[in-house]
Parts: C-alpha cells; sequence; structure tokens
C-alpha cells in the first residue's frame, strides 16, 4: 500500500512513521480549521453589525432637532 517512492515493497520504519506523523498533522490542521471557521463568521458579522449600529447611531444624533419634537409629550 505504502510503497510509493520505495526500491522495494517493503519500506523502511521510518518512512512508515513520517507517513504516520504527516497524517497527524493534517487531522490536526483539519480540526482546528475548522473550529476557526465559525469564529471567522462570527466575527465578520459583529463587525458588520457594529458598522450598522455606529452609522445608524451617527444619523440619529445628526437628526437630533426631529428627534426631540417627536419625543415631546402632547399636552392634549
Amino acid at each position: 500500500d505504502l510503497a510509493f517512492g520505495c526500491a522495494s515493497r517493503q519500506c523502511p520504519s521510518f518512512a512508515l512513521e513520517m507517513v504516520s506523523h504527516v497524517k497527524a498533522y493534517f487531522t490536526g490542521a483539519n480540526k482546528r480549521l475548522s473550529n476557526q471557521i465559525p469564529l471567522i463568521i462570527l466575527s465578520t458579522v459583529l463587525h458588520d453589525f457594529g458598522n450598522y449600529l455606529q452609522t445608524s447611531m451617527l444619523h440619529l444624533l445628526q437628526g437630533k432637532e426631529e428627534i426631540n419634537y417627536l419625543l415631546q409629550e402632547d399636552h392634549e
């Protein structure tokens, strides 16, 4: 099965050990990457929401006269 790059059908033990280490490395890297993707998506969504909230708050502060008019109590 693992006879790639070997002169005979039996690979030396160090080659099998290297294959084992490479498989373990890629398994760990795959797990780390799959854990990071949801965090990256969440970070992007929160960043976009923060920008939207900041813009909305600035628009509210610019239209202060309109807000004061709407917040006045009706004396009827």
